[in-house]
């Protein structure tokens, strides 16, 4: 798999400050006061934008007036000016009273009288923090830096869940981190950080990403579409860059009601190398109990990091992460399902001439999924090793012609281990079989800008994918524009086509499909848009897309719509499919005082059977996220995020008729005789009854309340509720009848939960 260009060679120069106008003291003002503002430098160094971060009145608003009039010599990159934004520390000293010295015209002054104020000195601010905003923005994605998205209500710090709430995002059950995305289920979507792929990307239920949120930059979400350095998934591209070695000890903490994690960070070796240790622990059994005493929920991950610069141009690194899950049947005293992930990713990373950079990698991987049944001996797993080398390269062939080239090769070894003798056993014995899978690659694109107003990036891979004696290979162009059509206006498309190795509906370690002897599952992915800058720094974007499945694995719509008792459903079954619908997404950054966004997304995922389309089993119409965070001051940030999505189309199965309507309806359906009048046909699927289930809201709430005591340190108290409502989720129609002439069934609504998650926590930053 390849991974975005490597960055740790890279040098980043802060903006230096060459002009610091006077701070005047506020009139009417009392005490000592610090204020934290974050400041824009723009490539020429003036400042365009002051937010306060900290601090209180009548102090917040001199620093902003102040602020603005400050001068820098811009921040760089290799040596380039770069847009950068810095947190700087203001303090504010009352003036000392001294009496001024006589003066030969001016008396001395009276013993009664008050000497006039002296004015402190200027100070120049205190930066404490910086990034650089010069990276290239990809085409079509939606970014996400971690410090705005920590702060999303429902999402408990984590920068990954934000992806909820993002358009074209769909659960499938509230809470519960899998999801659709413009029609692909869950198993075709991939999750990566720092371009390794993560079989795992959330703990159970409705737990947290695997990846400590200190260690995480930034979030890149593709929902198609993707630069060609992406391969291999069928779906959307959910992709977490790592921050950059600290050049100084840093650490954080949390402790909830639910888990405990800590992050701590220090160069080494005279600042030449830094060591990176973090992790994780689960005890959700508290909260769990009250769903249910009978099951039982475990978790913990871990994240090792260590880098070494041997020379100017030269860092050698080790990125080792992993994650282990278990629930447990108390009842029984059996591990229902347990599943476990290991990844080391070994790296050379090189500046080349002229500003190119590489990296050489080897990735070292392990990966188990195991489920019990009534008993202890009762049990089945399935275990992958693997071993995969990549190089990527990027070099500029001059001002306006960037090029990105890479190869990869991964190498995986599955093995099936089972104590089981039931059918179940011998059903995962010829889907997940002892095997050996290959897959190699390469891929180029270019990033050319032919005007200022003008990007075009056009890219293509070349895949092979091996399994026993099947050899497969994959040829996948990209394309994808932009133009700044206004200064606040800019058009996007992107169009491609993607293939993908056969899945399981979710992604689970070690569980890939052995049915390569099918043929690839196969995507054509289109969108179109339009971005434009409002006002108030607010951002809106509309997109139009569409997707086309061919050969897809979906075992959610193949075994529920085509086979009402399941029988002749299998897990290789394949159908083809499609999605389109239209996008809104407007957006401030949560970093505001005040900000939030509104994701609304109004979409059709079909797949086709026999020759007719119907709606996917999780096709929802309308998806609405509503977030907003308002900063209260003295520490003090309130947010809440409403949800709301549309209910998702089941199948009914009749279990009695009245006596005027003779046999079963199903089956009339499918022999041959006319339906009887009133049944409307557009519900029909083979003989079957199709009605969407209640829609469903949810409102998350979160409160904070942070101490800052020095330019490192903070200690933060945190209150949220996910599911504040304690709302319920329809899950199926049961117990559906027709009792009267009026041919319309009634059925009772089943429903799960509430699903709800209250959570008090510490957490702390040094």
């Amino acid at each position: 798999m390849a991974d975005p260009p490597p960055k740790p060679a890279s040098v980043l120069v802060p903006p230096k400050q060459i002009d610091a106008p006077l701070v005047p003291y506020p009139a009417g003002a009392e005490g000592e006061a610090t204020v934290v503002v974050q400041v824009i430098v723009e490539k020429d160094g003036t400042v365009s934008d002051v937010t306060v971060i900290d601090g209180d009145e009548p102090f917040a608003a001199a620093a902003i007036e102040n602020a603005k009039a400050w001068r820098f010599e811009p921040a760089t990159r290799d040596g380039l000016p770069i847009r950068a934004t810095i947190r700087a520390k203001i303090v504010f000293t009352p003036p000392k009273v001294e009496p001024p010295p006589p003066t030969p015209d001016e008396p001395p002054p009276k013993p009664d009288e008050k000497p006039k104020p002296k004015p402190p000195p200027p100070k120049k601010p205190d930066v404490v923090d910086l990034t650089g905003e010069g990276d290239r923005k990809e085409v079509g994605t939606v970014t996400m830096g971690g410090g705005e998205i920590r702060q999303l209500p429902g999402a408990f710090g984590d920068p990954f869940r934000a992806v909820e709430a993002l358009p074209g995002v769909t659960p499938i059950f509230s809470g519960v981190p899998f999801f659709y995305v413009r029609g692909a289920p869950p198993g075709n979507s991939g999750y990566l950080v720092d371009g390794v792929p993560v079989p795992m990307l959330f703990h159970l239920g409705a737990g947290p990403s695997v990846i400590a949120p200190g260690l995480i930059d930034r979030v890149d979400f593709f929902p198609s579409a993707y630069p060609a350095r992406y391969g291999r998934f069928s779906g959307a591209i959910i992709a977490g860059e790592t921050k950059p070695p600290a050049t100084r000890l840093r650490g954080e903490w949390n402790v909830r009601l639910f888990d405990a994690s800590a992050l701590l960070e220090s160069p080494v070796a005279e600042g030449k190398g830094t060591v990176l240790v973090a992790g994780r622990y689960g005890y959700p059994g508290l909260l769990l109990s009250l769903l249910s005493s009978e099951v039982g929920l475990q978790y913990w991950d871990y994240q090792l990091r260590g880098s070494y610069r041997v020379s100017d141009r030269d860092v050698v690194s080790a990125f080792v992460f992993g994650a282990y899950d278990k629930l447990t049947d108390k009842k029984k005293d059996v591990d229902l399902f347990d599943v476990q992930f290991h990844r080391a990713d070994l790296r050379w990373d090189r500046q080349l001439l002229a500003g190119g950079r590489s990296r050489l990698a080897l990735t070292l991987m392990f990966d188990q999924t195991g489920g019990g049944g009534d008993t202890k001996d009762d049990r089945l797993a399935t275990r992958m090793f693997g071993v995969g080398l990549r190089e990527e390269v990027e070099q500029r062939l001059s001002p306006e012609v960037l090029l990105r080239a890479g190869a990869d090769f991964v190498l995986q070894r599955y093995s099936l281990v089972a104590t089981s003798k039931g059918s179940d056993s011998q059903e995962q014995a010829e889907f997940f079989p002892t095997r050996w899978d290959t897959r190699g690659g390469v891929r180029a694109d270019l990033i050319v800008k032919p005007h200022p107003r003008v990007e075009l990036v056009g890219g293509v891979r070349a895949d092979v994918y091996g399994q026993g004696g099947t050899w497969i290979v994959a040829v996948e162009p990209r394309l994808a524009a932009r133009v700044r059509l206004h200064k606040r206006a800019t058009w996007i498309t992107t169009l491609g086509v993607a293939h993908q190795a056969p899945t399981f509906v979710v992604p689970v370690p070690g569980f890939d499909l052995a049915t390569l002897r099918d043929g690839l599952q196969k995507a054509y992915q289109f969108a179109e848009g339009l971005a434009f800058e409002l006002p108030e720094k607010v951002s809106l974007r509309t997109t139009v897309f569409y997707t086309g499945f061919l050969n897809m694995n979906d075992i959610s719509s193949v075994c529920i719509s085509l086979d009402e008792q399941n029988k002749d459903c299998r897990l290789d079954d394949r159908v083809r499919g499609r999605a389109y619908g239209l996008e809104l997404f407007l957006k401030r950054d949560l970093t505001q005082k005040l900000g939030g966004w509104l994701s609304y997304t109004l979409s059709r995922s079909e797949r086709m059977i026999r020759g007719e389309a119907f709606p996917s089993d999780f096709d929802r119409t309308h998806a609405f996220s509503a977030v907003l965070g308002y900063d209260l001051g003295r520490g003090w940030r309130f947010g809440g995020r409403f949800s709301y999505t549309s209910g998702r189309p089941v199948t009914l199965r009749l279990t009695g008729l009245s006596n005027q309507l003779d046999g079963d309806i199903a089956v009339k359906a499918t022999s041959g005789p006319e339906l009887p009048a009133g049944f409307d046909p557009n519900l029909l699927l083979n003989g079957k009854l199709r009605r969407r289930l209640p829609a469903f809201a949810r409102l998350d709430v979160r409160l904070e309340k942070r101490w800052v005591y020095s330019d490192t340190n903070s200690l933060a108290f945190v209150v949220e509720w996910f599911n504040s409502l304690m709302a319920k989720e329809a899950t199926d129609f049961t117990k559906c009848r027709i009792v009267d002439a009026s041919l319309e069934p009634q059925c009772q609504v089943e429903e799960i939960g509430p699903v709800t998650i209250p959570s008090l926590g510490l957490e702390g930053t040094f």
